[in-house]
């Protein structure tokens, strides 16, 4: 199947979160997620990961789920190594971990504990265990959230290049416009109450090629904050 798609239902005791709400994300591509506070974002994450119920049909999933939070979440009594070794067994576990620590030029902390890495080294430690996990899905809640913008700009690239050495469904969920603009390959922007999709657009141009001053990138960015804007308004 070439998609993931959802038609799901959820409330959490009077508030309805999703009646019906349809959702679509292209295999081994990424797609990101915007929407004001409250609008559901984290929930459809929790649902895609089995972390709550919902009535409704999921297809297209495939086998296996990773998540990527907006806090690091990895063992502090491990080294960086043994907390990749609890998602990569077996015997070329070591072999990979290199592979992928050295890939994200991180390979001299692997025997450093998280709480000598700067955040962005952590992240970089999640998005590994993210990529090693036997997954055709990956999750990402605000991954870069609490980080500056320069080290987010140089952590989307290191996720662009998991991404192309090992291809996963990827729904990333952000506040940030210019994050899904410089990742996405589709974006979707969902809102209301209970919410619906508001505005979805598909990203042809090459990343390695995008910029922000591109007009057609410019074009895309007034569309969302015009969306976003209008929303925020209606909940006013």
């Amino acid at each position: 199947m070439s998609h993931l798609n959802l038609t799901v239902s959820k409330r959490y005791g009077e508030k309805e979160i999703f009646r019906n709400f349809t959702f679509s994300a292209p295999k081994n591509k990424i797609t990101c997620v915007l929407g004001a506070s409250g609008s559901g974002k984290t929930t459809l994450l929790r649902i895609l990961s089995g972390m709550t119920d919902f009535t409704g049909e999921i297809t297209g999933k495939g086998t296996g789920v990773s998540v990527v939070f907006q806090e690091d979440r990895l063992v502090p009594a491990l080294t960086v190594r043994q907390n990749l070794r609890l998602i990569a067994g077996g015997k070329k576990a070591d072999e990979q971990i290199n592979r992928i620590l050295s890939y994200l030029e991180i390979e001299g902390e692997a025997d450093r504990y998280p709480d000598r890495l700067s955040g962005g080294q952590r992240q970089r430690v999640s998005l590994a265990r993210a990529f090693l996990y036997p997954s055709d899905l990956l999750l990402l809640d605000e991954p870069f959230h609490s980080l500056d913008l320069a080290l987010t700009h140089r952590l989307l690239g290191v996720l662009l290049k998991l991404q192309s050495l090992t291809p996963k469904t990827v729904v990333y969920v952000t506040h940030g416009v210019d994050e899904a603009l410089l990742a996405a390959d589709e974006i979707v922007v969902i809102g209301g109450n209970p919410a619906t999709v508001l505005y979805q657009t598909e990203l042809s141009l090459p990343k390695s090629e995008r910029t922000l001053s591109m007009p057609e990138l410019v074009a895309v960015r007034e569309a969302i904050v015009s969306t976003l804007t209008q929303e925020k308004g209606e909940r006013l």
